[in-house]
């Protein structure tokens, strides 16, 4: 991914051809409340990696600028469009893609 347009239409796609039932991990840890290491290690690295993965994004398209605060609303969005696909579907991703990528734009660079 290099983009956060191009992050959002995976998320997009992969809803629209697999349905949603929300993020596996957050499924996994409302399941066992963090209370087994390994299951809550898993997913401490998985979310490090999304959050290293839009940081990165982020930096691309700000010019190097790392915005730290605009990749935690992407993050926020992201998050937010998978638990909301699970009702609203594909839809809710295209809304969040398109504020995603409204925010990007009026990031300064």
């Amino acid at each position: 991914m290099s983009s956060v347009d191009a992050l959002f239409k995976a998320l997009e796609d992969w809803v629209r051809v697999e349905g949603c039932r929300g993020c596996l991990f957050l499924r996994a840890y409302g399941e066992t409340g963090g209370d087994v290491p390994e299951i809550a290690e898993a997913i401490a690295v998985h979310k490090a990696r999304a959050w290293n993965k839009i940081q990165e994004i982020i930096a691309l398209e700000t010019n190097g600028r790392g915005d730290e605060q605009l990749a935690e609303q992407i993050l926020i969005l992201f998050e937010g469009a998978t638990a909301t696909a699970i009702y609203r579907g594909a839809d809710a991703v295209a809304t969040a893609r398109h504020c995603a990528v409204r925010l990007v734009k009026q990031a300064p660079s």
